[in-house]
């Protein structure tokens, strides 16, 4: 008997996720949902900040510099006027070791939502769930007072379907590996820069080796400028270039056509930090690819538990007219 599944929420993901469409062809678009809401509100500019446990997402250099123990748990709901079953969630938790260097932990989850697999006839047979996650390990250390750099490994898996709703009674499912870089250090307390490289592994293969689809490999360069700071306030601004880097071979032979630009994006934002405890923000997300342009707002709230906790919320917008979408963002400080 033929059988036909309908992916509403797999569609979705894929056309409303503005991650997703800087970088269309890749596969497992879980690792390039980016987390922090605070980072969204400086526009995705936060490859040469990336002073909080997200550092294994922009740049695990950063985790150089981080002392103690540090979590970061952050929730996206990718369409919720479309779906409100496609959403993203990630945790990562970092610990400083004196002399050693700093270790993080990472774990992604992105659902595509519910689907019912169907007969031929349309007659519902079971309800399923599209799903990614990523595991990743981290370490970084100081390569001098102004220089960190770090490292990460991570296993991503992706299940479309199971075997019984294929044609052949093959899962839908494919996993892989790869591995990030970062380096992130300073010019004096004023200016930082930061690079990295994410997402370099081998291609993730669905069914069949055939059927295969690059990982999202992306280079990341920026740099952050603190022109204003005193004590309990100060103004940050920073920008930052990415750009995808899947088909390498054609991105040397055609470096300057705009087949290889298309995929790049130029973010920057700026943070006003008042009395330590509030911190808006503003930026702006330049994606003519993804056919994102426009600002990006939000704000953090510093609350002195522990070491301390930080509430943060972005608005950012979507491709097309799919409005905007939010984000929420919990770090702490043990």
């Amino acid at each position: 008997m033929m059988r036909r599944v309908i992916f509403l929420g797999l569609m979705l993901a894929l056309l409303a996720s503005s991650e997703v469409l800087a970088v269309g062809e890749a596969a497992a678009p879980s690792l390039i949902i980016s987390p922090s809401a605070r980072a969204w509100g400086l526009g995705q500019s936060f490859v040469a900040i990336a002073d909080d446990a997200t550092a294994m997402y922009w740049n695990p250099g950063g985790l150089g510099f981080l002392d103690g123990t540090r979590m970061s748990i952050t929730h996206s709901q990718l369409i919720p006027m479309l779906a409100d079953d496609v959403y993203f969630e990630s945790i990562n938790v970092s610990h400083a070791i004196p002399e050693i260097g700093t270790l993080g932990l990472s774990a992604v989850y992105l659902t595509y939502g519910k689907w019912w697999e169907t007969t031929a006839e349309g007659i519902p047979v079971q309800e399923h769930t599209s799903y990614e996650f990523a595991f990743g390990g981290y370490y970084a250390f100081k390569l001098n007072s102004r220089n960190s750099f770090g490292v990460g490994l991570k296993i991503s898996r992706v299940f479309l379907a199971p075997a019984t709703a294929q044609t052949g009674g093959v899962e839908g499912a494919g996993w892989s590996f790869a591995a990030d870089f970062g380096l992130l250090g300073s010019v004096n307390d004023r200016i930082s820069y930061g690079a990295a490289l994410q997402n370099l592994g081998p291609d993730m293969s669905f069914v069949s080796k055939d059927e295969s689809a690059p990982l999202p490999r992306t280079l990341r360069t920026g740099i952050a400028v603190k022109p204003i700071y005193g004590e309990g306030y100060s103004l940050l601004v920073s920008m930052e270039f990415a750009k995808t880097l899947i088909g390498l071979q054609e991105i040397f032979e055609k470096w300057k056509t705009s087949a290889i630009r298309r995929d790049a994006t130029l973010n920057g934002g700026a943070e006003l930090m008042i009395a330590n405890f509030v911190a808006p923000r503003l930026g702006y997300i330049y994606d003519h690819d993804g056919k994102i342009e426009g600002f990006t707002y939000g704000f953090g709230v510093s609350v002195p538990v522990g070491g301390g906790l930080d509430f943060d919320y972005a608005s950012v917008p979507k491709a097309e007219e799919l409005g905007r979408e939010s984000k929420f963002s919990l770090n702490y400080r043990l």
